[in-house]
């Protein structure tokens, strides 16, 4: 009797409990869309991430890798990552979304990023942005989103972007590349005379 009861009153704290769901998403799945080649970590890349029909608390991990793995890059800080989720809302959704915290862990630290609230037209958007984040070539990138949804279809979206810090050839390339521009310039204008003629 008392185990009946005992279940009985589990099942029951069960019931009442919030919905708490947690997800992992990676670059295959559908809603973390890659625009250009991540793994080479010397060019640009940009993606888009989002999650609806959503209820309850829950986290969600949106897992990348940006870079190879391996020597020369392995383990250095090849570029910078910025990023912005935001909440979403449409005629259909019965509740809102609200942001508990928004983190990104690089591999190495693990990086807070800001949130921000805006009331627009009655309904209240949450925004979390982050830039400037140093990204390290192989390492697992994890943008973990915690979130607390009321009613029963809150949805959120976002954009993430990578750009690459040019290596250290590049940057010297470009330097002498201004120091010729600028050579040539300051040439030109020291050719240039000017001849006045006065006319009697």
């Amino acid at each position: 009797m008392k185990k009946t009861l005992s279940l009985a009153i589990s099942a029951a704290a069960l019931a009442y409990a919030p919905a708490v769901s947690a997800a992992d998403f990676f670059p295959s799945d559908p809603e973390f869309e890659v625009f250009g080649d991540g793994t080479t970590g010397v060019e640009s890349v940009s993606a888009t991430i989002g999650n609806g029909g959503l209820s309850g608390t829950g986290s969600d991990n949106w897992i990348f890798q940006i870079g190879p793995v391996t020597p020369p890059l392995g383990g250095t800080v090849i570029g910078l990552g910025s990023g912005s989720v935001s909440t979403s809302f449409s005629l259909e959704s019965v509740g809102g979304l609200e942001f508990t915290s928004v983190t990104l862990n690089n591999g190495s630290n693990i990086f807070p990023i800001a949130i921000f609230s805006q009331t627009v037209g009655g309904l209240t958007i949450t925004n979390a942005v982050g830039n400037n984040i140093p990204i390290i070539s192989g390492a697992v990138n994890t943008l973990t989103v915690n979130y607390n949804a009321t009613g029963s279809n809150a949805s959120y979206g976002g954009t993430l972007n990578f750009a690459p810090v040019p290596e250290p050839m590049t940057w010297a390339m470009m330097i002498l590349g201004f120091a010729v521009v600028g050579f040539a310039m300051r040439r030109r204008r020291s050719d240039q005379t000017t001849r006045v003629r006065y006319a009697f």
